[in-house]
């Protein structure tokens, strides 16, 4: 000590031989030194003060899970399962740990283990503090899942997220019907697993069943009130419903959202930018492009939409240029020339760009006035057209319906099916458009015969069948006369007089509706009927050759032909 200090100073100061003992064997002091070196991020002395704690007190749940959290922050994420299984030990009643461990079972790329976890925790907390964290981590697992099995087969034996994963790749495909009916049977199954739902509710939308959709977004919200994807979803089936009250209510909700979760936080700045919210749009986009570092081209394109609709055209310009720059985008490069154009003078600029990621046509709604074989090219299977057409069946008015009957007819897949079939099961749809979808249907051959599935009786190659399902609520006798047509007229969807002859018997059929006729004699009907079809397919046949080819008499055939010809000049 200098000598010009004091001595009052010296003997003030405390000795330097003074030794202040430390709680070492004090556990919970040991967590509190740990707990400090966490927030300085010194994890391995946190981890070692921690293990010395555990030797002092082996059961204090506290320091296990202080020691799962310290090494999960380390980034030693096996290491922190280990505390966390033993801490599941200790206290099983505790659901959170199963969370905890679906989270670093992510980090670790064991994405079974962690949809095993994180379905585990909604099992026992639905509504919990980390139910809305749980649901977007199987979102974000389910994404790193992919089948085996091609896009058009779906898994048979795959866990939940796989079967959830082919039906989200159905939706993106605009297989809407097939994903409708994967996810009803997980939902049914597993009604815990939201992302299943808010995909279900989708399918409906996508159908135009939107009473269905908003019923399904509902009950997710039942679950959990605060889920970003029910909400968004049903922002959007509101517009579509006019239920305005109710989408003021969602917009002031969702605008004060900033999800954690990229894959949350994209889904809601696009459907803030679907509801004219372009400023709250634009940040969460930037919140993606500069945080998040995603850089894919949709989200580009998404960005750069958002920014040319809030006035920042040079700021979507260069997006769209960084989109053809790393994937050579083709809507990217059509937007700019569009760009290009208006900077010449050549169009005027867009007021508002929509938020989908294509070459937009003029106007969408009026993709119903093509034939698919008319569509341009790359159009034909895109699910926007595909849910343009579904829209128009629902929603059009009588001569939009006939045309997407054409249409989906021509498409020739199984979703155009399906779409058929549910037109035909609906009571409030009119009998000769379902003349038409019926038709339309057999077209393509239908799936089954015109009798009980399993009866034993074999299908003939080459031979179209009228789908059971499609007349099984018609009367015995009616469905005996549409037998003997497909047996005496060679059930050939290539047959002009068999596809007019059904169409004559189906148009007689739902115009004598809810009041059929009683037909003693089919036989002699389906000579009548296929008498006058003949006729109007341009090959006519003499009536005494068709009596005696059913087995009837030519003057019942004569007879009921006449009746057929009065039900058919009816408007």
């Amino acid at each position: 000590m200098p000598r010009h200090v004091s001595q009052s100073l010296r003997t003030v100061r405390p000795s330097r031989q003074t030794v202040v003992p430390l709680p070492v064997g004090d556990a919970q002091f040991l967590c509190r030194r740990a707990r400090a070196q966490q927030r300085r991020k010194a994890y391995a002395k946190a981890v070692r003060l921690l293990e010395r704690a555990l030797q002092l007190q082996p059961d204090d749940a506290e320091a296990w899970y202080q020691l799962a959290e310290v090494l999960a922050e380390a980034g030693r994420f096996a290491e922190s399962n280990e505390a966390l299984w033993r801490l599941q030990e200790l206290c099983p009643q505790w659901a959170d740990v199963w969370y905890f461990l679906a989270s670093n079972y992510a980090y670790l790329g064991a994405y079974e283990e962690a949809e095993a976890c994180a379905l585990r925790y909604l099992e026992r907390e639905p509504q919990g503090e980390y139910a809305a964290l749980a649901h977007d981590l199987l979102e974000m697992v389910y994404e790193e899942l992919h089948p085996a099995d091609g896009p058009g087969v779906p898994p048979q034996h795959g866990s939940i997220l796989q079967r959830h994963e082919h039906a989200r790749a159905l939706l993106e495909a605009g297989r809407f019907h097939g994903a409708q009916a994967i996810l009803e049977d997980l939902v049914k199954a597993h009604p815990e697993f939201l992302p299943a739902r808010n995909n279900l509710a989708l399918a409906y939308y996508y159908t135009g069943r939107l009473e269905q959709a908003v019923a399904t977004a509902e009950a997710v919200l039942a679950h959990d009130p605060h889920n970003i994807y029910a909400l968004c979803n049903l922002a959007v089936f509101c517009v579509n419903l006019g239920d305005w009250p109710r989408l003021v209510r969602l917009t002031q909700q969702l605008v004060k959202l900033v999800p954690l979760q990229p894959e949350a936080m994209y889904k809601l700045a696009t459907t803030l930018g679907l509801l004219g919210e372009h400023a709250h749009a634009r940040f969460l986009f930037r919140k993606l492009l500069y945080w998040a570092r995603m850089e894919e081209a949709p989200l580009l394109h998404f960005a750069a939409v958002a920014e040319y609709n809030t006035g920042h055209p040079e700021a979507a310009r260069r997006l769209w240029e960084k989109a053809v720059r790393l994937s050579g985008d083709p809507v990217a490069a059509y937007y700019l020339q569009v760009m290009e154009e208006v900077d010449a003078g050549m169009r005027a600029a867009p007021d508002v760009l929509p938020y989908q990621h294509q070459i937009p046509l003029e106007a969408y709604e009026q993709v119903v006035l093509l034939a698919p074989q008319d569509l341009p090219e790359g159009l034909r299977n895109d699910p926007l057209v595909r849910a343009s057409y579904l829209w128009a069946l629902r929603f059009g008015d009588e001569a939009t319906k006939r045309r997407v009957i054409e249409a989906l007819a021509q498409l020739g897949d199984s979703e155009g099916e399906a779409a058929l079939r549910q037109f035909l099961r609906d009571p409030d749809e009119a009998d000769d458009l379902k003349v038409a979808a019926f038709l339309a249907l057999l077209s393509r051959g239908g799936d089954g015969r015109l009798a009980t599935p399993g009866d034993g009786a074999p299908e003939a190659e080459g031979v179209v069948f009228t789908p059971f399902s499609l007349v099984a609520d018609w009367p015995p006798a009616w469905q005996e006369v549409l037998r003997l047509l497909m047996v005496h007229c060679g059930a050939d969807r290539h047959n002009p007089v068999y596809r007019e002859a059904v169409a004559v018997w189906c148009t007689y059929v739902f115009a004598e509706r809810p009041e059929p006729r009683r037909i003693r004699k089919p036989a002699a009907w389906a000579a009548a009927v296929e008498y006058v079809a003949a006729q109007r397919a341009g090959q006519p046949v003499k009536q005494k050759e068709l009596a005696a080819r059913y087995g009837v008499a030519s003057s019942a055939v004569s007879r009921i032909a006449r009746l057929l010809r009065v039900t058919l000049a009816k408007p």
